[in-house]
């Protein structure tokens, strides 16, 4: 069967399209205006979305296939993107404030209970052919502000940079500011 997808891109779009509909059981729901959901060359099974706000996308390459995933999205002009061939299981994208980004390029797998958070207008850059497993935490943001005792705020979130070919090991969590280099193991 995967051979014939790869030779025929259009039949792809139709095999999608059957397995979304009879056995995905998927629900997706939007509310504002102007998002873009492109996901009609991938394989969605029980898996949730939900936009709130404007103008904002999600697109996935070919041949994506997620599973028991949410993907969500509070506020205006984010932008989530998978490449070509990625796979997600139990994975939760979570975006929330306006003009954040969750990059996961292509050939990449999540294979177990993930949560990638975004706020604050930051962006989660995911490379090629990584490897996650489960119980993986990254969060660009602390959700909440510390101020320090003249009234400013000390804690701004930071955007989450991962190379190529990188393994990220169980119950991993990667904070704010945090740059992984390509072909690198992170581990607990």
């Amino acid at each position: 069967g995967r051979n014939l997808l790869d030779r025929n891109p259009r039949l792809t779009s139709i095999a999608a399209l059957f397995f979304n509909k009879t056995i995905g059981n998927s629900r997706i729901k939007t509310k504002g205006k102007n998002n873009i959901l492109n996901y009609s060359r991938s394989f969605l099974k029980k898996t949730k979305i939900e936009v709130v706000g404007d103008r904002n996308s999600i697109e996935f390459g070919e041949k994506c296939y997620l599973e028991d995933c949410k993907i969500s999205i509070l506020g205006n002009n984010n932008r989530i993107y998978l490449g070509n061939r990625v796979y997600l299981k139990d994975a939760d994208l979570y975006i929330e404030d306006s003009g954040n980004e969750i990059i996961i390029n292509n050939r990449t797998a999540i294979c177990g209970t993930t949560h990638l958070a975004c706020t604050e207008g930051k962006k989660i850059v995911i490379g090629e052919h990584c490897l996650f497993s489960s119980d993986v935490v990254f969060r660009t943001g602390d959700s909440h502000s510390i101020i320090d005792l003249n009234g400013n705020r000390i804690n701004h979130a930071n955007d989450i940079i991962v190379g190529n070919h990188v393994w990220i090991g169980n119950k991993t969590i990667l904070t704010k500011g945090s740059k992984v280099s390509d072909n690198s193991i992170v581990a607990t």
